[in-house]
């Protein structure tokens, strides 16, 4: 019983361990912004209109987030079992 009682008393102290770094590399994470997404954000200033691939692309986005998050949501544009 002696070896398992040390056991739990590691594995105690690596998971707080673990859980502090993860959330130090957490904080760090989030302030980080990539070169690429500042030139991105630079480009969706200067230029705000969309085009019209662009809004289907964030009109897909938001149909597949909105079937994904809604478990009752039912797909407008399916046809596939309409004439079942």
């Amino acid at each position: 019983m002696l070896f398992a009682g040390n056991m739990i008393q590691f594995s105690n102290v690596f998971l707080g361990c673990a859980m502090a770094i993860n959330k130090i590399s957490n904080k760090n994470l989030t302030d980080y912004v990539s070169e690429v997404d500042r030139l991105l954000q630079e480009f969706d200033k200067k230029h705000p209109a969309k085009s019209t691939s662009q809004q289907k692309e964030i009109a897909n986005a938001r149909r597949i987030y909105r079937l994904r998050d809604d478990a009752m949501a039912t797909d407008e544009t399916s046809i596939l079992w309409d004439k079942f």
